[in-house]
This record gives C-alpha cells, structure tokens and sequence, in this order.
C-alpha cells in the first residue's frame, strides 16, 4: 500500500487503482487528507466480488468517525480486516485503537475527526 498526501493526482490514479482516503491532518491552518493507494491485482478472486461493498464500508467508517459514532467504526474495523488483501490492517489497527481512546474522552465540540499536527 502506498499514502498520498493531499488529493493532487487522485482522480487519475482512481482509473488503475483502489484509492480510499484514510486521515485528514492539520498542519498549520490547512488541513490535508491523506489516501491510500491499492492495487487490485493484489486483491484475492474471492474478494474481488465483494471489493464495491469493501470500498463503501471503509468510506462509510471515515464518515463515521468524522461524526464519533465509534459503534459503527468498531463493528466496521472488525469487517474491514483482511480485506484489501490484508493491505490495511496495520492502519486499522492503529484506527481501532485511536477510536478506544477516543470513546474514553468526551470529544469537543467541533470534532470533525481533523489530527492536529
């Protein structure tokens, strides 16, 4: 898997590869979001049936845990591992446990999931 650093050149990559956005980071007054890169020959015949509802599931955790509802964040990360061919399970991981810590803290109001630098 490789990242990307802001969405400059995204939409061509699109055309050959999975791209899912993974963090939004402030640095300084600007925030930047960050994608990762996925090939899908890499991608098993038993996921590739199931690979459109795979990229929905992990858009639908991002817009999740902008919004704190970490329910379904944990019940997502526990269906998203392993699949992508198992590509992103170190950032689930460390997504898993940044939810934990974060449903042990009372968010602030203008949470929107932004990592402040």
């Amino acid at each position: 898997m490789y990242i990307i650093v802001g969405d400059r050149d995204i939409q061509e990559l699109a055309k050959k590869y999975i791209i899912l956005e993974l963090d939004t980071i402030k640095v300084e007054s600007n925030n930047t979001t960050t994608y990762c890169v996925v090939d899908s020959a890499g991608i098993g015949v038993n996921d590739i049936n199931a690979l459109e509802s795979h990229k929905t599931l992990h858009a639908n955790l991002i817009k999740n845990y902008k919004i704190g509802n970490w329910k379904f964040c944990n019940d997502a990360i526990k269906h998203l591992h392993g699949k992508f061919n198992g590509e992103l399970d170190t950032f689930y991981n460390v997504f898993k446990d940044r939810v934990l810590t974060l449903q042990e803290d009372e968010l602030p109001m203008n949470w929107s999931g932004v990592i402040d630098s």
